[in-house]
């Protein structure tokens, strides 16, 4: 009985493969498959195996329970089933196996067996929590939804989000893409970027332009922040008048000057106007419409307000307002099509 121990302490078991169970729902147990050798060779016939698990490679704790049973092994090789319940966290594990005879004791052989591969794939099925950024890398390519109250998208997100919006949670961090697909937002918080005119349109009766007390005779003026509603302004608007192709103006006779369009025209710049001074020029396009005009070389254009384009359909009209500083008046409002 000696001499079988000791051959049975020889004994060396190698790992050929160790995988897992594949399921739609993901398991514990893992298929083990094993080499014995007696003697410096495979061996035949039956015999009792143990199988430990534990969380060190010698003494630590074992995990889960024994499993033991009696195999019939050919040519060295066997295969067995185990379920150690879940603890595969990712730390790493060693298997003990225990090898006997009939009904002699089970020899432990050493060292313990370190468990690689296939077995950690027991942590896919359980993972919870947030994962390591270096665990993390590459493209994902599906969709992703975010449709909990508590979802929280923390980063840079670069691309073209194809989305509505976010139901639930919020988005800290840089959009980086077109905006297709984005709606409901909140135009106060755009800090820089332009929106085009034809994304604006034009202010006449459009619900998202409100204006509390706008009366007759009074007009909209952007102040650099906000739209306001002009004073009423009196006495009524100056009429202008064409001088062949220009239209002179005398800033000191108001602040409202009206002009019916006949014909293409270019607006002179004023004349006797004071410091800060804010005139409105009211253009009417006549019953045949398409007139345009030209300005003169003290108006002042910027990145807000880089061009004016006149109403072409007949009758409509456009205000532009312009503020006086030293001998530039710049423009600083343009309501088109009332």
């Amino acid at each position: 009985m000696k001499s079988a121990i000791r051959l049975l302490a020889t004994l060396a078991l190698g790992i050929l493969v160790a995988a897992l169970n594949q399921a739609q729902a993901q398991g514990t147990a893992f298929t083990y498959q094993g080499r014995l050798n007696a003697g410096g060779n495979a061996a035949n016939g039956t015999y009792n195996l143990s199988f430990a698990l534990f969380n060190a490679g010698s003494g630590g704790t074992q995990l889960g329970t024994t499993f033991t049973n009696t195999f019939s092994i050919t040519n060295g090789v066997f295969s067995v089933a185990l379920d150690f319940g879940a603890n595969f966290p990712g730390a790493d594990r060693w298997l003990e196996i225990g090898v006997g005879t009939g009904s002699g004791p089970l020899v432990t052989l050493t060292p313990r067996q370190l468990i690689t591969a296939s077995p950690y794939a027991i942590t896919a099925g359980g993972l919870a929590g947030p994962l390591p950024s270096a665990q993390l890398s590459g493209t994902y390519q599906n969709a992703v939804t975010f449709n909990n109250g508590a979802d929280n998208f923390n980063g840079t997100f670069t691309g073209q989000f194809l989305g509505y919006s976010f139901i639930g949670g919020g988005f800290t961090g840089t959009f980086v893409g077109n905006g297709s697909g984005l709606v409901a937002l909140n135009a106060g918080q755009l800090t820089s970027g332009i929106v085009p005119p034809t994304q604006m349109g034009p202010l006449t009766n459009h619900s998202d332009v409100v204006v509390a007390g706008l009366a007759a005779g009074q007009v909209l003026v952007y102040n650099g922040t906000v739209w306001t509603n002009a004073p009423s302004l009196a006495p009524p608007p100056v009429s202008l008048a064409y001088a062949g192709t220009n239209v002179a103006v005398n800033a000191a006779l108001g602040n409202h000057f009206r002009l019916t369009a006949t014909n293409n025209f270019m607006l002179l710049n004023p004349s006797g106007a004071t410091d800060a001074q804010r005139i409105t020029f009211e253009i009417i396009q006549d019953a045949a419409g398409g007139r345009t005009m030209t300005f003169g070389n003290a108006f002042k254009f910027g990145t807000d307000l880089p061009v004016v384009n006149l109403s072409t359909n007949a009758g409509l009209r456009d205000f532009i307002t312009c503020i006086c500083s030293g001998t530039n008046f710049y423009a600083v409002g343009f309501i088109k099509g009332f």
